[in-house]
């Protein structure tokens, strides 16, 4: 977490992105081997497994933190800010609803076929949902589609400015606060990841 909160993007992303996964995975292999000397082999293949799990699974959270980015117009530069207060967030929203989860597991044991149940219609809406509506032509950003967004709107006026590091920006007509790009691009990472949280709990 100290390493992801002070890391700065180098000027070469690919590189640098390439560089942090092979360190990461190296380390979670190196505990891996630690906990195979001190507890034992059972033990350290439970842990490589639940964490290959959660790798693979963590995939598809990229995929669509990328396109939330780029809906909201978030430049690369400005996009670390976002991540780390999505970090943040993720750990302690994505942990209260894990364990709620795994208390509900506990007492209830039949409740992992309304997760697989729920995963399955998950997956089957990912691989057959209709996108010919989608006008893959028209790049304009519509934050207004987001229901997030408009949420937003509801309480906080709202620019499509993205020229900004800021979650919120003062107007110049009216001199109150409005909300940013930054802030739905935030608060969208958010709820998304507490959706995402619901195949760890299984896990």
């Amino acid at each position: 977490l100290i390493f992801d909160l002070n890391h700065k993007s180098s000027r070469n992303v690919v590189a640098d992105a390439i560089k942090w996964t092979v360190f990461w995975i190296s380390a979670a292999g190196m505990f891996g081997i630690w906990i195979y000397i001190s507890r034992g082999a059972t033990t350290s293949m439970t842990f490589l497994t639940g964490y290959l799990v959660e790798k693979s699974l963590s995939i598809d959270n990229l995929l669509v933190i990328l396109l939330i980015f780029k809906h909201f117009r978030i430049r690369p530069g400005r996009q670390p800010r976002v991540l780390k207060l999505g970090i943040l967030g993720a750990i302690f929203f994505r942990a209260l609803f894990i364990y709620a989860g795994s208390q509900l597991l506990k007492t209830f044991e039949w409740a992992v076929y309304i997760f697989g149940v729920i995963l399955l219609y998950a997956a089957y809406k990912t691989m057959y949902e209709d996108d010919e509506n989608e006008d893959t032509h028209d790049d304009t950003v519509k934050p207004s589609n987001s229901i997030i967004v408009r949420v937003i709107m509801t309480f906080v006026p709202y620019t499509t400015n993205p020229n900004t590091m800021s979650f919120f920006l003062r107007s110049h007509h009216s001199k109150r606060l409005v909300a940013t790009p930054m802030l739905a691009a935030l608060l969208v990472i958010e709820s998304t990841d507490i959706l995402f949280a619901i195949d760890s709990i299984p896990c």
